[in-house]
């Protein structure tokens, strides 16, 4: 029997086997391949040394090894790969994911990597074991594989797009689990904000898994005791109203359950656009388990010219800043508002316009600023030259420098952002004093406080600048991806 390794390399705070690969193995389960491969789930973080992580992978004997490849563990993955390939040639190993799909030439070429999937790999995967199988694997006729022939790269052709709509495969969960685990009711996306990677190719689509497929693994989800926070990884939850009442009531009746078990409820996090929410939605969202930040509000940025010139998106900041205080007054605390700092077209003043309107005028107990990163595949990575952008060549790909922000206004943004963390999170001590004592204007007062800082205690700063640093990049990294 051939072995089968699913591995997932996620932050370790966050860990959970990545929903890309249960649903592989959904797919397996449902075309009746699983009596013909021993699969093994593994869970890695991203702290790993590769070299130990190979060498407890190849103490299974796996006669394949599959991951799925991210912003966040890109270079892990490429030197695993390259490590399994010295110590076992003869072990085929499979990429899929958005990163690897960009940079299929890199992992083929340096990594040793024998086949890459570009875009869905629901159609792939699953003739992939079927060829593995009969014991002489060809990929030439299978459809958006990536793989080399004589020294070359061969593209075949692609698929660009599976209707989810028709997967009725149940949802894989192992025996035990972590406490976090990632889910979607839909797949894709009908906007094109020109700094998301989703952006590109059939993602634009939005498709809606069936309500009965969706009822059974959330059923199995809250079935499992030791699953207590579930992420909804879909664009916006709220695309379409009534799947989002229809979820969310979904999760109350099944934590109503755990209630009657006395087991913990599962706490919910999930992506929103308050725009798209009225009194009826917010009620639902506020009947949600009390559980801090984890219903996402993606503002970005407060100057609708740059959302509207720039960014390629519809925003209308007063009906944004109506029902966010609607959201505020009910969910409290579970609400956070994630904005980006170095957007082309934004300015200086523009971020610190946009954190005085968190802070002051929609008085915030959290909000979360992010570097601009210029995902592959998103507008902004194809038009670099078009806004003057300069970026890390290697992951996350963080901007440098860009015509709107110097490399020295981003430094300084940086540590500002870092002080707020700071004043929200850390020492909130200093947050209640300015609620308290400043009803208007905050930001000029935590802008002196940070340069307070940043001169009376530079050594301080630099230390926990690191630390936060290293935190946000892979916040950053989920969040994009």
């Amino acid at each position: 029997m051939h072995r089968i390794a699913l591995v997932s390399i996620l932050p370790p705070r966050t860990a959970s086997h990545l929903l890309a690969l249960r649903q592989l193995k959904g797919l397996m389960d449902d075309a009746g391949l699983s009596a013909f491969f021993e699969v093994r789930f593994h869970l890695l973080g991203t702290d790993e040394d590769p070299d130990s992580a190979v060498d407890r992978l190849l103490a299974e004997a796996p006669n394949l090894v599959a991951f799925s490849v991210y912003i966040w563990n890109a270079l892990l993955v490429e030197c695993m790969c390259a490590c399994i390939k010295r110590v076992a040639p003869e072990v085929l190993i499979v990429l899929g994911g958005a990163y690897a799909a960009f940079f299929a030439d890199r992992y083929l070429l340096r990594a040793g990597v024998d086949v890459v999937v570009r875009g869905p790999g629901e159609p792939v995967f699953n003739e992939i074991l079927r060829r593995v199988r009969k014991g002489s694997p060809t990929w030439e006729d299978i459809p958006n594989l990536l793989f080399l022939q004589n020294g070359k790269v061969v593209e075949n052709q692609r698929i660009p797009d599976v209707d989810v709509s028709d997967f009725h495969y149940d949802l894989h969960l192992e025996p035990r689990e972590s406490e976090h685990l990632y889910y979607e009711t839909s797949r894709g996306c009908p906007f094109r904000c020109r700094y998301c990677s989703w952006n590109s190719d059939a993602q634009r689509k939005c498709r809606f898994y069936p309500g009965s497929k969706i009822e059974r693994d959330l059923k199995a989800i809250f079935g499992h005791r030791d699953i207590t926070v579930l992420y909804f990884c879909d664009s916006d939850l709220f695309l379409k109203r009534d799947h989002g009442l229809w979820v969310l009531r979904q999760v109350h009746r099944l934590n109503a359950q755990r209630r009657a078990a006395r087991w913990k409820e599962i706490a919910v996090s999930f992506e929103i656009n308050p725009e798209f929410l009225d009194d009826e939605t917010i009620e639902e969202i506020a009947r949600l388990p009390a559980a801090p930040n984890t219903i996402a509000c993606g503002l970005q940025t407060i100057r609708e010219e740059v959302h509207r010139n720039h960014l390629n998106r519809t925003f209308h900041r007063d009906a944004y800043a109506e029902r966010l205080k609607s959201l505020r007054k009910r969910c409290g605390d579970r609400i956070g508002v994630e904005m980006i700092y170095g957007l082309p077209g934004d300015s200086y003043e523009g971020v610190t316009e946009t954190m005085e309107f968190l802070v002051s005028e929609m008085d915030v107990s959290q909000f979360v600023c992010y570097r601009f990163l210029v995902l592959p595949g998103s507008y902004f990575w194809e038009h670099t030259a078009d806004y003057g952008i300069i970026h890390q060549k290697a992951p996350p790909h963080a901007v440098v420098e860009n015509r709107d922000f110097s490399r020295e206004e981003l430094d300084s943004l940086q540590k500002l952002v870092c002080c707020m963390y700071l004043f929200f999170t850390v020492i909130r001590g200093v947050k209640k004093i300015v609620d308290r004592r400043i009803p208007t204007r905050r930001m000029e007062v935590y802008q002196i406080l940070a340069r307070h800082i940043e001169k009376d205690y530079p050594e301080f700063l630099e230390k926990f600048l690191s630390r936060f640093d290293a935190r946000m990049d892979f916040e950053t990294l989920l969040e994009a991806s």
